[in-house]
């Protein structure tokens, strides 16, 4: 009977150790700015937020600095109930008139990981003992999230129409000169280029995605078509996102596309692609008769990720 039960007790615990590890937590600050007491001092501080993607009001908040006008108490000491939809409470235990902390800051609407709140002022109050006793409320502030933003370079290339002419993967880490150089091929009356880049999310819920690619197209004959894709989860194809001439000088391409960022990003790996497409803007039978030359060269100099959490 007691085998039993322990191998119960096991399979149950393992259950939950599996549960926790495949939970994907996010981690985000946000800041106390500008919180002015009504007689003129002020208290700073931040705190983290951690929460599992999808579900962020149900987050566990934890302040990593805090620091309180008339009283020595700080983070290490102090008790804190963050409820990132209503309010924040700071008490000290074993509080006494003379030694005591007791502070309560009232949202006016709920944080997000990208949305502010100002504090009520009529609501949020403050009662401080410590050098003298201090009670009252408080004249400005709010809790602003500290947006943290990561960059994410191509860890892997594919060429899907055309060639590699020289360079690789690690010419594009850099806005160096450094170039990885395509060749199209001729294919339905035109000379097509399209490769395919890789790279992984620090997060599988940004509230914003920047695509951003360097590169130069020599053209011998006529202008050459260029187009920007990236992979919708979601609809499990490419969506355009820019299309333009190439340019024959050095020239950046920032893309932001509209909408939720998130069906750029695989979930469960945090997968992201892109697919550069190149073809010349004239149909082949326009140029010179002696079509043994190649009309444009790719040079990609850096191509990368913004993600904003």
């Amino acid at each position: 009977m007691n085998t039993a039960k322990n191998i119960c007790f096991w399979v149950i615990l393992s259950s939950i150790t599996v549960a926790a590890i495949n939970s994907y937590a996010e981690v985000m600050n946000f800041t106390l700015e500008n919180i002015m007491l009504d007689d003129g001092t002020q208290m700073t501080g931040t705190f983290s937020w951690t929460y599992d993607a999808g579900d962020f009001e149900n987050g566990v908040g934890q302040f990593i600095s805090l620091v309180i006008p008339h009283t020595a108490h700080n983070h290490h000491d102090l008790n804190a109930t963050i409820d990132a939809t209503e309010s924040i409470e700071i008490t000290l235990p074993n509080s006494t008139h003379d030694d005591g902390v007791d502070i309560t800051l009232v949202l006016v609407q709920p944080l997000t990981p990208t949305t502010s709140s100002s504090i009520d002022l009529v609501l949020s109050k403050y009662e401080i003992g410590g050098n003298g006793f201090h009670t009252g409320l408080f004249v400005s502030g709010s809790i602003v999230p500290e947006i943290p933003i990561s960059i994410a370079t191509p860890d892997s290339v594919d060429v899907l129409l055309g060639t590699i002419a020289s360079g690789g993967l690690a010419d594009l880490a850099e806005s160096d000169d450094q170039y990885l150089i395509f060749d199209p091929e001729f294919l339905t009356f035109r000379y097509q280029l399209e490769f395919k880049v890789d790279a992984a999310s620090t997060t599988e819920s940004p509230s914003a995605i920047e695509f951003s690619y360097e590169s130069r197209t020599f053209s011998f004959v006529g202008t050459v078509d260029q187009e920007i894709e990236l992979y919708n989860y979601d609809s499990g194809q490419f969506e355009s996102v820019d299309t333009r001439f190439a340019s024959a000088t050095d020239t950046v391409v920032n893309v932001t596309p509209s909408g939720d960022p998130t069906r750029f990003i695989q979930a469960g790996t945090n997968g992201m692609q892109a697919r550069l497409s190149y073809q010349n803007s004239l149909p082949f039978w326009v140029f010179s008769t002696q079509n043994f030359f190649l009309p444009y060269r790719v040079r990609a100099d850096h191509i990368f990720w913004t993600i904003t959490r």
